[in-house]
């Protein structure tokens, strides 16, 4: 299995778990200790990814899960439930993502 592929299977799976893992009881997520075989998948997938490309893929792909978990969550709305454990956005502007904000309109008088 190519590094890649690995990369990408281990995207998938953890976009899996957050999306369809089941909820306990109170909106707590009853996997609060990770489904061993889950971490067993992880870790097998992980074994075939170079440890230096893992530190420098993990953060990218943490942030990319975090964003297509949240789209899911929007478009599927109550099928997923909405006691998502998302961290919020942090408040200072760190990344070169473009603002969320549609430019306002010039009002010319006519």
């Amino acid at each position: 299995m190519t590094q890649t592929r690995a990369l990408q299977l281990l995207f998938d799976l953890r976009y899996l778990n957050t999306t369809l893992g089941s909820r306990g009881e109170e909106g707590k997520s009853s996997r609060t200790p990770q489904d061993p075989r889950f971490l067993e998948v992880c870790d097998w997938l992980e074994g075939f990814i170079d440890p230096f490309d893992l530190d420098v893929f993990t953060a990218p792909l943490n942030t990319n899960l975090t964003r297509l978990s949240q789209r899911t969550s929007v478009l599927l709305g109550l099928l997923t439930g909405s006691e998502r454990q998302f961290s919020p956005r942090s408040s200072t502007v760190t990344s070169k993502e473009p603002f969320n904000v549609l430019p306002m309109a010039s009002s010319h008088v006519r």
